[in-house]
């Protein structure tokens, strides 16, 4: 009582400290913050004392006592009954800042104003809430720190907008490429991107469980009222009363991606895993978005693979480089066997070192190769592999090279996976026009007799290390899961 009376007194505090005003008010805040947390029952009856020190200092010209009071008062709101105006001008107060220097601790009010909405709010009140989301993100996204911000606080809380995902999705799609493919961008916004993308799938995945019960719970806090009792919402629908998130009228219930927003995504997810699959030393987190991408890029292909159109033209440009080594390799085979045959020992010594250079790293096979396996999983249901064999083949050179290096297991576990699974897919004896036009089964066995031919020579010449002869065993009959036991 003391302390509510005299030290959250902001009359006595400004005369007392001088200087340090702003520093004592900033530990005032916290403490306040965490005796609401902790000790919220004991303190109910200086509720009024608690809001109106934290409401003086939204006003303060102090950045930091500012922000300290909006976690405050969102704490407050958390745990006390309060009126709709003030949870509304507070959320969209929070909405609108998105500067660098507040964004730590708006982020902090946010993730505790938010899950607290729909228990707080009236359903008309609620769906003020979503309309001012949208409202904001619309007229004032075109700036990319704010668009940054809308899309990080939906991200964090999904289970809040899901009943109102349609107001949202097709912006949340077409902001992918904006977020996660500019050469420029940030890790933390191909992260974001690659939350959206996963919130998208995600939803998708909930939709027929919803649709089949008819509803869903709140993910936001307990039920108020009767949850079949109808209001009046802003836009004149009718909206079930607080206490079921399925409150939005806007039909959000039964809502799917069409076909133009699932190959949006699934061609977005393709693109950013090739992107960030190369090694950078100075950015370890890109090779986990890559992996990331290629996993949604599979749970993507699940749900939507026999309707949509993979765009290859995404993967073109990884399919030249492989087509290049193979001529540069060639190249230089031809050039060392001149030299061998002119004794000069110089040039010879050179080509072998240039040898082991390779446009397309381990990485770059890894994630092609994922995603093409992938896409080999629903061979059944969509014509990618078929239509696409004539660039696809030219992988099969440069993954059959790395194969056969001490650092190139991981490589020859995706790529045996790949041939395997094609030859069992499609009958070899009598393969699809695709595939006879693209030669695709002849290149392929022209590298499985390369394996061969160069598994034997290492046999002979006693090499140890390099594993040419364990991809040999393939072509002999030998399962290939024996290789990796």
């Amino acid at each position: 009582k003391i302390f509510m009376l005299d030290a959250l007194d902001t009359r006595q505090n400004s005369k007392s400290v001088g200087g340090h005003r702003e520093r004592l008010n900033i530990e005032l805040l916290k403490l306040s913050t965490l005796l609401i947390e902790f000790m919220g029952r004991e303190l109910v009856e200086h509720r009024k004392e608690l809001i109106k020190f934290a409401w003086n200092h939204l006003k303060s010209e102090d950045n930091t006592s500012k922000q300290w009071a909006y976690v405050n008062v969102c704490r407050f709101i958390s745990v006390y009954e309060t009126p709709s105006k003030i949870i509304l001008q507070v959320y969209v107060a929070l909405l609108r800042t998105f500067q660098d220097e507040s964004k730590d601790l708006v982020n902090v009010a946010l993730n505790i104003l938010v899950p607290s909405l729909p228990r707080r709010l009236p359903s008309a009140d609620f769906s003020k809430a979503i309309k001012w989301t949208k409202k904001i993100m619309y007229e004032e996204g075109h700036a990319l720190p704010q668009l940054i911000h809308m899309w990080r606080i939906i991200a964090n809380h999904g289970s809040i907008f899901y009943a109102s995902r349609k107001q949202f999705v097709a912006h949340m799609v077409n902001s992918l490429s904006k977020l996660g493919l500019p050469a420029s961008c940030s890790v933390k916004n191909r992260i974001l991107a690659m939350d959206l993308a996963e919130l998208i799938v995600t939803w998708e995945e909930q939709t027929p469980k919803a649709v089949s019960t008819g509803k869903r719970e709140a993910s936001g806090g307990g039920s108020v009222g009767n949850s079949t009792k109808k209001l009046k919402a802003d836009d004149g629908g009718a909206v079930p009363a607080m206490g079921t998130q399925s409150s939005a009228s806007d039909g959000s219930e039964d809502f799917r991606l069409n076909k133009a927003m699932m190959e949006m995504l699934t061609n977005f997810l393709v693109r950013i895993a090739i992107l960030t699959s190369s090694p950078n030393p100075k950015e370890p987190e890109l090779n986990l978005i890559s992996l990331r991408a290629v996993a949604l890029f599979k749970k993507a292909l699940q749900l939507w693979g026999g309707s949509i159109t993979i765009k290859g033209a995404y993967m073109e440009k990884l399919f030249s480089l492989c087509a290049e080594q193979k001529a540069n390799d060639q190249a230089r085979k031809k050039a060392l066997t001149k030299s061998r045959g002119q004794g000069k020992e110089g040039e010879k010594r050179d080509e072998e070192k240039d040898a082991g250079k390779s446009l397309v790293s381990n990485e770059n096979l890894v994630v092609a190769l994922e995603l093409l396996n992938g896409m080999l999983d629903i061979a059944h249901r969509n014509s990618f592999i078929l239509d696409n064999s004539g660039i696809i083949k030219r992988i099969l050179y440069p993954a059959f090279v790395a194969a056969g290096k001490p650092d190139g297991l991981e490589v020859r576990e995706k790529l045996t996976y790949f041939a395997v699974e094609f030859c069992k897919r499609f009958d070899i004896s009598d393969p699809p026009a695709q595939l006879l036009r693209s030669n695709f089964f002849q290149t392929l066995k022209e590298q499985i007799e390369w394996v061969m031919s160069e598994a034997c020579v290492e046999k002979k010449g006693n090499n140890s290390g390099v594993s040419l002869a364990g991809l040999a065993d393939y072509r002999n009959g030998k399962p290939y899961e024996d290789e990796f036991e």
